[in-house]
């Protein structure tokens, strides 16, 4: 395993302000690989298979790739393309990790609820996939990322789960559990691009970073914030709830990069 930081500053270059994000990069699955590069064309461009990735610059002929890992990726070495002048190919390596289980138990039959409310999940299954593979071209926020609400850690990234014994889902996000209508606030600046009540996911908020860095919180009991808006760091977006398919009053919070979903933490300056 591979952690170390990343720091983030602005670089003012001609025509272009780069507004760099400061991250910890881990090269297992759900976590951040990174790239360094050369480039004497402003605004290289980069793909993981056919997906574009963030590039931020470092100084003058200078950038640095951040690829988001899936989770379940297998180890090994993955290709990168680098676009500038010319096309280029390098590669990450992989490392493996485990992650530890959770079980729940409940006496609501999951099975029948998912048949009588299919079609729902099926559209509302597009709506996710549509938010969390927007890529906006330039970086809408800046730094590390801070924790969207106070609480108690009660679920982290990655964690295999078990309901009433069957296995489920890798968990894709970070719970943090308080109070109903503890405030809410956004994780870094950006745009809010999808408000929506979901089956599974409750009252929910996507939130656009720039460059396909997307965060999202869920189960929320009030929205506070519309399509389209533009918010700050740190600005109230909603409250803690229970809506949706939920244990209990908590916050789910997911960050996604180019497409999938990574470990929050790796955005924080420390971890919660």
């Amino acid at each position: 395993m591979i952690k170390k930081t990343v720091s983030g500053f602005l670089l003012l270059l001609p025509s272009l302000l780069w507004a760099n994000i400061s991250a910890t990069v881990d090269s297992t699955p759900g976590g951040i690989a990174q790239i360094t590069f050369e480039s004497k064309q402003l605004n290289p461009e980069a793909f993981y298979g056919s997906v574009p990735l963030y590039v931020q610059s470092l100084g003058e002929n200078q950038y640095q790739v951040l690829i988001g890992l899936p989770l379940m990726t297998k180890p090994g070495s993955k290709r990168i393309t680098l676009q500038g002048a010319d096309d280029r190919y390098v590669f990450i390596e992989v490392d493996d990790q485990s992650h530890p289980d959770e079980y729940f138990e409940t006496i609501v039959n999951v099975s029948d609820n998912q048949k009588s409310s299919s079609g729902r999940i099926k559209t509302e299954k597009s709506l996710f996939t549509k938010a969390r593979k927007t890529f906006s071209a330039k970086p809408l926020s800046e730094g590390y990322f801070v924790s969207p609400a106070h609480g108690r850690v009660t679920s982290v990234f990655g964690v295999n789960r078990y309901v009433n014994g069957e296995k489920g889902l890798p968990h894709i996000g970070l719970d943090i559990a308080n109070t109903i209508g503890t405030p809410i606030n956004a994780s870094a600046s950006g745009r809010v691009i999808l408000v929506h009540d979901f089956y599974y996911l409750g009252k929910t908020v996507f939130i656009d970073h720039g460059q396909g860095l997307i965060s999202s919180y869920s189960h929320l009991s009030e929205v506070n914030v519309i399509e389209g808006q533009t918010l700050r760091k740190a600005q109230e977006l909603g409250k803690i709830g229970t809506t949706g398919r939920s244990t209990g009053p908590h916050l789910h919070w997911g960050i996604f990069m180019n497409q999938v979903a990574i470990n929050p933490e790796l955005l924080l300056k420390k971890p919660l």
